[in-house]
């Protein structure tokens, strides 16, 4: 007995639709996306918008930061950074150090001594003095620069830095040795102070202590260096061949004529010495050759207090008595 297979000729049209169907299910599910005549085909799952975000910028599925997140990331290890740098420099700073400095002696050699007052005023105005309780060699180097600056002092003899152990506790001991500049004339400065003057022209604080006897007082040379000069050269030439008390007053800004100011001395008996100006020296008339010609009229006269001016501003010295 055999089955015939072929179905017959009137049945045409479903053998048709059944060839269709097994191809459908001996074809391999396409991978394509099935188009809407397909009623068929699966349907892809739905994706959200957080999907598609997250899978365009990721293939591998880990979620990009936002920019938020970045910022914030960024802004804490800066913060972490600059941390670690102040904790770096406080144990730098705050570490194992030398003990604060509780005594500071000075060592005046050859010359005038400072009140400490004044003295403990120039450590006070050091740049780096809150390193001077843990000083090294470039702290030191740049206070003995510091104090070469003052214009009290005349140069910077040593400064050491040492520790002694006491009841509590170990202390540190700066020890400094300079030498002062010497006061020669007092001076009143523009805004009312009292100065001195020394043997060069520079302005000294008042607290140095002064020369010995009684001297002219100095006023109008303020802001002139050269003139400060020249005032004190003339002082130093007068002062070694006369009697310093003779002199009363010095003036740098003192009438010689109708046009031109310098310098003036006054005696104590009132008698007006035109010295002259700083630049005078170059018409041939310098300050020793002046104080020559001074000495010469003070002996040849004999009583100074008869002259009412003497005139050293030319190549021979004249003078006027008093009427």
């Amino acid at each position: 007995m055999s089955t015939d297979l072929v179905p017959p000729p009137s049945d045409g049209q479903e053998l048709v639709e059944a060839a269709q169907r097994r191809r459908r299910r001996r074809a391999p599910r396409s991978r394509t996306r099935a188009t809407a005549h397909d009623p068929d085909a699966p349907r892809p799952p739905q994706r959200t918008a957080e999907d598609r975000a997250t899978r365009d910028t990721d293939p591998v599925g880990i979620p990009a930061p936002s920019p938020r997140a970045a910022t914030a990331w960024l802004a804490t290890a800066a913060i972490a950074a600059a941390g670690l740098l102040v904790l770096t420099g406080f144990a730098h700073w705050h570490g194992p150090q030398r003990p604060p400095v509780r005594a500071t002696a000075w060592d005046f050699v050859d010359g005038p001594r400072a009140p400490k007052t004044e003295a403990d005023s120039w450590l006070a105005r050091f740049q780096w003095r809150d390193q001077l309780g843990r000083p090294d060699a470039w702290v030191l180097d740049r206070l003995a620069t510091h104090l070469h600056e003052q214009p009290a002092i005349a140069g910077v003899e040593r400064i050491a830095w040492d520790t002694a152990v006491g009841d509590k506790g170990p202390t540190g001991h700066l020890s400094l040795q300079v030498r002062l500049r010497r006061a020669e004339l007092p001076v009143r400065l523009a805004d009312g102070r009292t100065a001195w003057l020394d043997n060069e022209g520079r302005i000294l604080p008042a607290a140095l202590p002064g020369p010995m006897g009684r001297r002219p007082l100095v006023r109008g040379i303020d802001g002139d260096a050269a003139l400060r000069a020249a005032v004190a050269e003339a002082w130093a030439l007068v002062a070694e061949r006369t009697d310093p008390a003779l002199f009363a007053t010095i003036d740098g800004d003192g009438v010689l004529d109708e046009r031109t100011r310098g310098i003036v001395m006054t005696t104590r008996h009132g008698t007006r010495i035109l010295w002259g100006r700083p630049d005078d020296a170059r018409y041939g008339i310098d300050p020793r050759r002046k104080a020559d010609g001074l000495v010469h009229v003070l002996t040849s006269q004999g009583d100074p207090s008869r002259l009412a001016e003497i005139n050293l501003r030319f190549r021979r010295e004249t003078f006027r008595v008093r009427d």
